[in-house]
């Protein structure tokens, strides 16, 4: 039959009939969708053939080609034999023709008709489908496959096709593939390259792609739906939640675990967050909103800068105020950008020092942390000064005597040539043939340098004439003067009176340098001259200044024909000045000698007014500038600085090309350009793609004619090749590679006649003769360098050709490239001529009407090189003596490459080249680029969120903090304020605080950020006894805390006035419209419970800062405290307990214990007998000093001024709103039906603990508090208006949750008065929280008291016990009755154990045999659990957990490396357990839905609100079980509500959550708790989850429960302070006493979910439906008359099952 079908030979298939095509792949549809086990391995061979790129364009045959596309995917879908059997044999084959097909249709573009290019999309979008299913965790190894290197090509050409097409098509979709998941390859170069449309849609499906990517995010639902798909994340939208991003890792498979992890190490190689930023720079000035950006990012600037100066003033003392704000100023001035023409000096800085490295053995290119900035900035700042001093100087000489000096610059260079007699010009020489070179007659130095004394003197009696006596003595002592006259003082430099006429009648001065120094000599010969003597033309040299260039040109007409010397050669340097602006007429003279004729130099210049400073002595200044620079910056030794320094200022006159310089090749006024792997010639505007590095295959040096060179590309780091065919290529990285041939032969042109090259040197001379009359006629074979500008052609090495650029065919199409290819020399329309141009070249600015640089300021621009510049920077970032530094054959590395740079090169330049086609500029599409920011900006939050909060790759999460805590000027977290910023404000002065939800987000990202930093004043003690050198080292770390911590205040400071300048004005005027009437969205709800959790995040941070100060600051504002004795060790706990129990024993005030703890330490501890209590007590008193700290009173002024009150508006306001829409969530027709109820309570509740949060730390040790004051009584207003309901359970969870806060007080009141001996004196609590805290182990339950737990800023766990009856009380009052049960350190602690449905339950195992093994913590809500819960995470994990065999445990995930202390599930005995007890006997199966914590009601205890401890009425039962059982286990099931005792709990939970358990495979890292986003819908029965049931025991269960919700006739919610309950279950009622008003409204939720789930299962019984309604009335028979009531007056009562229904 399928061969009937579709066999090759005899297939009705084959028919040319459409329309019989598909009938025959509809049979085949049909048996591969019924019988897929009858398609034999030949016949999918068959079906294959079809699949084919043959027929793109043909509509019936894509037609045909989209039928066929079907039944390959079924075939790769189908999950038996067939299906497995078609991926080992045929699938590859098929994904690499979907490509294939994928390509076709991208080359083909637009066109056609609209029908065909819909019929062409319709294939596209079923090839990428097809690719989807591939993708999915299916047999056949096609993961992998779908990675390879030319599939990943194929889609960046996609994207490139669409990109023209205005991406109509589907690039989007083909990200979602597995293909479209690789970050290097695909990702960061569709967002960061060139190659895609700047302002398209591409980049940003791109960018959303790359953050699911690093979440690790699915394409697909979870089994059995695998081919379901699961679109990509909306940034329009929130984000899930932590929990569920959790949920989404629980599903990954091996394969994709291990793909998350590598996508995010290769997302950090690349540094990628300065490249997002970048990117996004680049896209605003694409869309033209660059200035807005700008003035955020100044924004943003300044908001650092002033907190930097309002900290250094808390800091510092007012005295010092002054100057702290001149500090300020100096580093704002520090930050400003170079100038262009710094940059210039900077670009060619970058070439040099790599020869500076090989010659002279230093890294000049490190990061000075003193001046913020690269030490190349230093240098080039040095040399700018020098060029702008002498640029000056003749830009005044030029506007004075313009005419003269306009006739100065026309004056030729000209050459003695004693043939002819006279001075001739360069193209006189050479039409006349009379080419030679000037030089000295002798090659000895020893020779020339002792004729060279004998001349200076003889040219100085040349240049005298007659006059006065006294005069004339003078100047007779100056023509006959040593050098070391000048030196000694004896004679003067300079003489200006009785010199010969041409020189007195024009005002000059001359003066005597001296004879070359011989180390100038060695210099020369070193970088230059080679050993070539005959070239030192300036041994013996004399200086003449004038004061003006009119009298200098009158001076040399006249001195060319004097009788005291000939002239021999004149170099017009005012026409071609030095890189360092220097201008001078350079006259070389011949005198005559014993040995011969000597040539020496003048050097005409003009010398500025009332200035004594001449050439040399300038030069002098820069070098000894340069020097300091040098020493300084860059760690140059002080005996080599003096050599560094004249290479320095060598290189940067040479006018020579060097191998290693950049070079821009212009032809045809326009540029080599590389375009891909194309060579080509356009554009004028330069950029990075026409920078090209010329490199001498010989080696380090000058470039001569006829050298050997390769050419690199600057953006790719590929070399120009030729290949047979002729055609320029870039495109291999290696220069000797044997592929294609890369030598070139740089030649000069014959027809240049520059006027500045070398010295004597002429263009086109082969040979070239040093001689005159009285000279030796000698050939010159050698050949000469080139320079800058000059004209060069490029010679294929081993040919005749020439690289040369095609011209136009078209003339009339001006933007048109060139074409290049290598032609013989005479070949029609080819341009040979190049004329090269260096990097950095100055000469424009040379100017004297103005100019600019020539200077692209570039730098690596491809995402290859970026990752190359890191690699090698951080591979070694300096080179700091010669021993260390790489020689000949070495690798130079360079220091972290500028960003703020490379960000300049991002941003394109490239105009011509990426301008959008027509059409793109209509409204509408412009208006959807700029909407498309905010969303892109989400992306970047979210890829910065998933590497803190779920870090795959080991440094992803150090990483992130890394780029979000730096507060340098341009770092990547002042970009993101200014673009958060920028987008907020872009349609006017009003932020959009709701745009994307990018607000909440940002955030939640900030919020992340702080819960994951230990605080940086706190170095983290390592593990074990510290010896000498550690501690040594520990305490240098203390001594710099200072400044760790104004760093921190300084990022708080930054966060909180975002938060007070960008949301405060927006949210305030919502909340105020809601209070009339109008209700808040879903994103308002979600930005202000956002709001809250940052304030209490970041009040933590603040709280456990430790606000040090340096020493060197003096103890002005010092608090007095105890030095730490040593670190906490186990084995002074038992000291440490009985010191705790002496402080407690019959001391009626906590003056007493003060006073006997410091008679103790008067007297000594060597008396004790007890050696516990007196290595305790040593240790408590062993060092006493004053700590620097700020004082509790700045402390509070620096909290005040963070959270000023308008934050504190918006948390009071939001929360009234809240209670009031919490109050009305379940009446018909009242409260917000947007919002859930759930996302409502959660703001609730994190706003009540930011408040209690800013309430403590607004009063801290001070007896006023205004916050407390201005709280109350907007609370009072709000509670005497009529307008919004205000609970008092909630008003009363406010006040409990200020009264925990406070608690914060009475413990570091402890900890300075040295109740806890092994605190640090700086020591500061951080996290605090009450729970109720046990010991078990096995059957023993220790007693239960309720205590306050705490972290400090140190992370040690501190536990106090409350006193009883303790309510509310101030804790100052009580704080002689707390005691110190455990003081621990966080590095022993192992593991946590957490319940995903017993939210404020948290178990604590210890590894150490001296603390309590197996510890209970039972939170009163679970908010303050999931704060502690995230403060665990900041503490170093313990990594070396080993299973029962020894072998290293690999299942406790990756985050366990990243730090934080694992989380662990509690056994599923025990879970399986709490469903055992809660099922009634003979009713259904049953699910937990969730567990809270509820205060003791049973006859056995005695209940008091707050109380500490549970007293047996009957006296008979024991201290731990009363203690344990005044809290209680309130059980909701999916049929039941159950109560159970803690004890009974807590046996079970010692009895299988022991060590055993916890290595097993069962005990498995836990998914993340996060207390908002738990799944509140109702769970099905799941037979698996009971596998222990038969061997389990069941819980004690009180108060005859469980009760079933079928014997359920009413449920009150009180309105009462207190949080209470009350069901009624048949005619009896419990009443239930929660914990805290946040955990009864959780219950309320989900026993609505409940008992709407139980009515919608019993509908068909005919139940009677739930009402809910409010009423004042507490009898179920008087409620169900109040309803009747209601009815009869014709109003409605809420369904239970229609408040459910809406969104939870």
């Amino acid at each position: 039959r399928e061969e009937l079908l579709i066999g090759p030979v005899s297939g009705v298939v084959t028919c040319p009939d459409y329309r019989v095509k598909a009938k025959c792949l509809k049979c085949v549809s049909h048996v591969l969708r019924t019988s897929p086990d009858q398609f034999e391995l030949e016949e999918m061979g068959w079906l294959l053939r079809f699949f084919t790129t043959t027929g793109i364009g043909i509509p019936r045959q894509q037609d045909f080609l989209g039928n066929v596309l079907v039944l390959i995917s079924l075939l790769i879908c189908n999950q038996q034999r067939t299906g497995k059997s078609f991926r080992e044999r045929f699938a590859k084959t098929a994904i690499r023709e979907a490509f294939e097909i994928l390509r076709a249709i991208a080359k083909r573009g637009s066109h056609g008709s609209a029908d065909e290019q819909a019929s062409r999309l319709k294939i596209s979008l079923g090839v990428v489908e097809l690719l989807k299913k591939s993708s999915r965790p299916l047999s056949g190894g096609l993961r992998k496959f779908l990675r390879r290197n030319d599939l990943m090509d194929s889609v960046i050409e996609v994207f490139e096709a669409e990109d023209k097409m205005e991406g109509n098509g589907c690039g989007a979709e083909l990200l979602a593939t597995w293909t479209g998941r690789e970050v290097r390859h695909i990702l960061l170069p569709i967002i960061t390259g060139n190659k895609i449309l700047l302002s398209g849609a591409g980049r940003f499906w791109a960018l959303v792609r790359l953050a699911d990517v690093l979440e690790g995010r699915l394409d697909y639902d979870r089994p059995p739906h695998i081919f379901r798909d699961v679109p990509a994340t909306d940034e329009h939208k929130a984000w899930a939640t932590l929990m569920h991003m959790e949920k989404v890792h629980g599903s990954h498979d091996k394969m994709e675990e291990e793909d998350w992890v590598l996508q995010q190490r290769r997302f950090l190689v690349s540094d990628s967050f300065q490249a997002l930023i970048h990117f996004v720079w680049r896209y605003t000035e694409a869309v033209g909103a660059m200035p807005g950006l700008e003035e955020a990012y100044d924004c943003a600037e300044t908001w650092f800068e002033e907190a930097e100066q309002e900290v250094r003033r808390w800091w510092k003392p007012e005295r010092q105020h002054g100057e702290s704000q001149r500090l300020g100023a100096d580093v704002k001035q520090s930050r400003q950008q170079q100038t262009d023409l710094e940059r210039c000096f900077d670009v060619r800085l970058r070439s040099i020092c790599p020869r500076v490295s090989t010659l002279c053995g230093y890294n000049l290119n490190v990061y000075d942390e003193e001046e913020k900035s690269s030490s190349l900035a230093a240098l080039a700042k040095v040399m700018a000064v020098t060029f702008q001093e002498n640029h000056k100087k003749h830009k005044n000489q030029y506007a004075q005597f313009r005419a003269a000096y306009d006739e100065l610059l026309q004056v030729p260079n000209q050459y003695y040539v004693p043939t002819f007699g006279r001075l001739m010009t360069t193209k006189e020489i050479i039409a006349q043939k009379a080419i030679k070179c000037i030089r000295q007659e002798h090659n000895d130095l020893h020779i020339l340098y002792s004729d060279a004394a004998l001349v200076q003197r003889n040219l100085k009696r040349a240049l005298i004439a007659g006059g006065g006596p006294q005069f004339r003595q003078q100047t007779l002592l100056w023509a006959n003067a040593e050098y070391d006259d000048f030196q000694a003082g004896r004679v003067p430099r300079a003489v200006s009176d009785g010199l010969v006429g041409f020189l007195r009648d024009h005002q000059a001065k001359v003066i005597d340098p001296g004879l070359l120094p011989k180390e100038d000599i060695d210099a020369l010969h070193k970088f230059k001259l080679g050993g070539d003597n005959t070239r030192l033309r300036n041994l013996s040299r004399l200086m003449i200044s004038y004061p003006n260039v009119k009298e200098l040109l009158a001076s040399l007409n006249e001195m060319k024909y004097n009788a005291a010397f000939s002239v021999m050669r004149i170099r017009n340097q005012f026409a071609s000045p030095s890189n360092f602006a220097q201008r001078t007429m350079l006259v070389n003279v011949e005198t005559e000698t014993e040995r011969g004729r000597f040539l020496s130099e003048l050097q005409l210049v003009v010398r500025e007014k009332n200035s004594q400073q001449d050439m040399y002595a300038q030069r002098a200044k820069l070098g000894q500038e340069l020097k300091k620079v040098l020493i300084k910056s860059c760690k140059v030794k002080e005996v080599n600085a003096d050599e560094v320094a004249g290479f320095l200022i060598q290189q940067m006159e040479s006018r020579s090309l060097r191998s290693g310089d950049v070079v821009v090749l212009r032809c045809a006024d326009q540029n080599l350009t590389i375009q891909g792997e194309d060579v080509s010639v356009f554009a004028r505007e330069v950029t990075t793609k026409h920078l090209f590095t010329i490199e001498r295959v010989a080696g380090p040096g000058p470039i001569a004619d006829g050298d050997l060179v390769y050419l690199k590309s600057k953006a790719t780091n590929k070399y120009i090749d030729v290949g047979a065919n002729n055609v320029p290529k870039c495109r291999f990285f290696d220069a000797k590679s044997e592929q294609s041939n890369m030598l070139l032969i740089v030649e000069r042109d014959q027809a240049d006649f520059h006027p500045t090259r070398g010295f004597g040197g002429f263009a086109g001379a082969t040979g070239m003769f040093a001689g005159a009359a009285n000279h030796a006629l000698t050939a010159y074979t050698g050949t000469k360098n080139l320079h800058t500008r000059e004209h060069i052609r490029f010679r294929v090495d081993g040919t005749q050709r020439y690289l040369s650029a095609l011209e136009a065919t078209n003339w009339t199409v001006s933007a048109e490239p060139l074409r290049v290819k290598a032609l013989p020399l005479e070949s029609e329309h080819a341009l040979t001529q190049f004329t090269v141009l260096r990097d950095g070249s100055v000469t424009d600015f040379l100017h004297l009407e103005g100019g600019q640089g020539i200077s692209t300021r570039a730098q690596e621009t491809a995402d290859e090189m970026l990752r190359q510049a890191l690699l090698e920077a951080h591979m070694f970032t300096s080179l700091p003596t010669m021993d260390l530094c790489p020689r000949e054959g070495g690798v130079y590395f360079r220091p972290p490459p500028l960003f703020e740079v490379i960000a300049e090169i991002l941003a394109a330049r490239e105009k011509a080249s990426r301008e959008e086609p027509e059409g793109q500029s209509d409204s509408a599409k412009e208006k959807e680029k700029i909407e498309r920011m905010p969303r892109m900006i989400a992306a970047i939050l979210r890829c910065v969120y998933v590497l803190i909060q779920l870090p795959g790759s080991v440094g992803a999460k150090e990483y992130a903090l890394t780029a979000m805590l730096n507060q340098a000027d341009g770092t990547f977290l002042t970009k993101l304020f200014a673009l958060v910023i920028f987008v907020q404000r872009r349609d006017g002065d009003c932020p959009d605080v709701l745009e994307a939800s990018l607000s909440a987000k940002f955030l939640r990202l900030l919020s992340a950020t702080l819960a994951s930093v230990p605080p940086l004043s706190c170095p983290i003690r390592p593990l074990g006894d510290l010896d000498d050198a550690a501690l040594q080292q520990k305490e240098e770390q203390d001594r710099a805390s200072g400044v760790h911590c104004q760093q921190r205040v300084t990022l708080l400071h930054v966060f909180t006035r975002y938060m007070r300048e960008r949301l405060v004005p927006s949210l305030l005027d919502r909340l105020d419209s809601a209070r009339w009437g109008s209700s808040l969205s879903s994103a308002d709800v979600v930005l202000l419970r956002e709001f809250a959790i940052c304030i209490t995040t970041l009040a933590h941070n603040f709280f456990a800062c430790e606000l040090r100060k340096d020493i060197k600051s003096g103890v002005a504002d010092t608090a007095a405290v105890l030095d730490a004795p040593s670190p906490a060790r186990p084995s002074h706990m038992a000291g440490v307990q009985q010191l705790q129990q002496l402080a407690q024993s019959g001391l009626a005030s906590v003056e007493g214990v003060a006073g006997e703890i410091t008679a103790i330490a008067a007297e000594g501890v060597a008396g004790l007998e007890d050696q516990a209590l007196a290595t305790a007590l040593g240790d408590h008193f062993a060092r006493r000093r004053q700590v620097p700290a700020l004082s509790d009173v700045t402390r509070t002024e620096i909290f005040l001024k963070m959270l000023e009150n308008t934050l504190v508006r918006v948390l009071v306001h939001a929360l009234l709103y809240g209670v009031h829409q919490e109050a009305v969530a379940f009446s018909e027709g009242r409260g917000n039906q947007e919002v859930s109820i759930r996302l409502n309570s959660s703001m609730v509740d994190h706003c009540i603990c930011a408040l209690g949060t800013v309430m403590y730390g607004s009063d801290s040790k001070s007896e006023d508090n205004n916050v407390d004051y201005d709280v109350c009584e907007a609370i009072s207003q709000a509670m005497s208006n009529s307008t919004q309901i205000v609970p008092r359970a909630r008003m009363a969870q406010l006040m409990h949750e200020r009264a925990t806060d406070h608690l914060r007080l009475a413990m570091q009141t402890m900890l300075e008065r040295g109740w806890v001996p092994d605190a640090h004196p700086s020591e500061r609590v951080g996290t605090v929280a009450r729970a109720w805290y046990a010991s078990v182990q096995g059957n023993e339950i220790g007693a239960m008291p309720l205590c306050a737990v705490c972290i400090t800023s140190r992370l040690n766990f501190l536990v106090v016990q409350l006193p009883e009856e303790m309510g509310n009380v101030d804790t100052k009052k009580v704080l002689s009755d707390m005691r110190v049960l455990c003081w621990r350190d966080l590095r022993y602690l192992k593991k946590v154990i957490v319940a995903p449905r017993m939210r404020q339950f948290m178990g604590l195992w210890w590894m150490l045999k001296e603390y309590s093994a197996n510890e209970v913590l039972i939170f009163e809500n679970s908010t303050r659990r999931r704060v502690f819960q995230e403060a665990l995470q900041i503490v170093p994990g313990d990594t070396r957990q080993t299973n029962p065999n020894g072998t290293s445990r690999e299942d406790a995930g990756l985050r366990c490396q990243q730090g934080g202390i694992p989380a662990y599930p509690i056994a599923q005995e025990v879970c399986d357990s709490f469903e055992m007890t809660s099922k009634k006997d003979r009713g259904p199966d049953v699910n937990i839905i969730s567990i809270t914590c509820v205060r003791s009601q049973h006859s056995g205890a005695t209940n008091t609100w707050g109380c500490g401890t549970v007293t047996a009425r009957n006296g008979g039962g024991s201290a731990s079980g009363s203690q344990a059982n005044q809290v209680e286990l309130l059980i909701l099931s999916t049929d039941t509500v159950c109560i159970i005792t803690m004890q009974s709990f807590l046996l079970q939970y010692a009895k299988y959550n022991d060590a055993e358990y916890l290595v097993s495979p069962d005990g498995t890292q836990c998914q993340y708790q996060d207390s908002d986003s738990e799944d509140e819908a109702v769970q099905n029965f799941s037979k698996e989850k009971h596998l222990h049931s038969e061997s389990l025991s069941k819980m004690t269960a009180v108060r005859n429960s469980p009760w079933q919700f079928s014997s359920l006739q009413g449920v009150w919610f009180l309105a009462e302070a207190e949080s209470k309950a009350r069901l009624q279950f048949g005619k009896d009622v419990e009443e239930i006493l929660f914990t805290s008003d946040g955990e009864r409204q959780r219950f309320r939720r989900q026993l609505a979910a409940a008992l709407a789930h139980t009515e919608h299962r019993d509908r068909d019984a005919g139940h009677a439906q739930w009402s809910v309604m409010p009423s004042d009335k507490t009898n179920l028979n008087e409620v169900q008359k109040h309803a009747k009531g209601l009815h009869s007056e014709g109003k409605q009562v809420s369904v239970l099952g229609d408040v459910v229904r809406r969104p939870q």
